[in-house]
C-alpha cells in the first residue's frame, strides 16, 4: 500500500491485515465519526481520528509510532509487548468505567511518548482509574495533559498506570478575585468535603 488513506463521514471500520507492508502510507485518518482500526502490521506514520484502535499481534510483535488515538480506547490483542515510542501521543477519554482499563496489554507495556486525557462528565473523585494495565510496566510519559482542571495524580506500579481525579479547592481556584460573600460559601464548601462530603453532584459546575 502507498499513498494516504481518508475515510469519509459516518462509522468506518478499517482492517490491516498481518504481513501488509505500510511503509509507503504516509496517513491513515478515520474522519468524522466513530470510526475503528484493525491493525496487525507496524506503523510509524500519521495515524488520527480513529475512536477505536485494536492491535492484534497473534502473529508477532509489532510497534505502532507517532500516533493519537481518539477519546474512546486502544485494545491490545494477542501476547506481544505494548510499544509507546518517543512522538507517539496517547490520547484517551475518561471515564469508560473505572473497573476496567483502557488500555489491556497482555504482554509488557513500555511507554515513552506522550498523555492527553480529557475527562468526561461523569467522573468519580478518589477513584483510579487504570489507564494501561500489563503483565509488566516499563518507562514514564514524557509530557502529560490533563484538560478540564482538576487536580490528578497520575501513578505509575509494576504493571499499571492509575490516574485519580481529586476534589480541588474553590479558595485556590477562586483566589483574590472571590468577592468576601463568595469567599465565605467557598471556604463553608471546601470545609465540608474536607468532612467527607460528595462533591459530584457539582462537578460539572
Amino acid at each position: 500500500m502507498t499513498g494516504t488513506i481518508f475515510l469519509t463521514d459516518g462509522s468506518d471500520t478499517l482492517t490491516i491485515g498481518s504481513g501488509t507492508t505500510l511503509s509507503g502510507v504516509a496517513i491513515m485518518s478515520g474522519g468524522t465519526g466513530t470510526d475503528t482500526l484493525n491493525i496487525s502490521s507496524g506503523w510509524s506514520g500519521v495515524l488520527d481520528d480513529w475512536e477505536v484502535i485494536n492491535a492484534d499481534t497473534s502473529n508477532g510483535d509489532f510497534a505502532l509510532d507517532g500516533f493519537t488515538l481518539g477519546n474512546r480506547s486502544f485494545g491490545k490483542l494477542g501476547a506481544g509487548a505494548l510499544t509507546l515510542y518517543s512522538g507517539s501521543t496517547l490520547s484517551m477519554g475518561v471515564p469508560q468505567g473505572w473497573a476496567d482499563p483502557l488500555i489491556l496489554a497482555t504482554g509488557e507495556a513500555t511507554v515513552v511518548g506522550d498523555l492527553v486525557v480529557t475527562p468526561g462528565q461523569t467522573l468519580t473523585f478518589g477513584q483510579e482509574y487504570t489507564l494501561i494495565e500489563a503483565s509488566a510496566l516499563t518507562g514514564t510519559f514524557g509530557d502529560v495533559s490533563i484538560s478540564g482542571g482538576y487536580k490528578t495524580t497520575l501513578r505509575y506500579t509494576g504493571t499499571s498506570v492509575l490516574l485519580r481525579f481529586d476534589p480541588d479547592s474553590l479558595l485556590a481556584l477562586g483566589g483574590d478575585s472571590l468577592s468576601p460573600n463568595a469567599r465565605a460559601v467557598a471556604a463553608a464548601f471546601d470545609a465540608a468535603v474536607d468532612g467527607g462530603f460528595d462533591p459530584q453532584a457539582f462537578a460539572n459546575l
